[in-house]
């Protein structure tokens, strides 16, 4: 049996949506954050030059990549 992408994406879109979002919680949420990101931002403010919050958000996402989930 064979089926376009678009017509499985459109039968099945939600649950497969679901499905990843469930198996593959993000590191990082900038709008959720615990005392790694807690910390790691203090460490940030203390750079002789201050980073843009989406740079602030970049960089303690790859950091916490990097640090936490080796």
């Amino acid at each position: 049996m064979e089926i376009a992408l678009r017509d499985f994406l459109a039968d099945y879109g939600q649950s497969l949506k679901q499905k990843v979002i469930e198996a593959f919680k993000p590191l990082f949420n900038p709008s959720d954050k615990d005392a790694w990101n807690n910390e790691a931002e203090l460490k940030l403010s203390q750079l002789k030059r201050k980073l843009f919050p989406a740079q602030t958000n970049a960089v303690l996402a790859l950091a916490k990549g990097f640090f936490v989930a080796k």
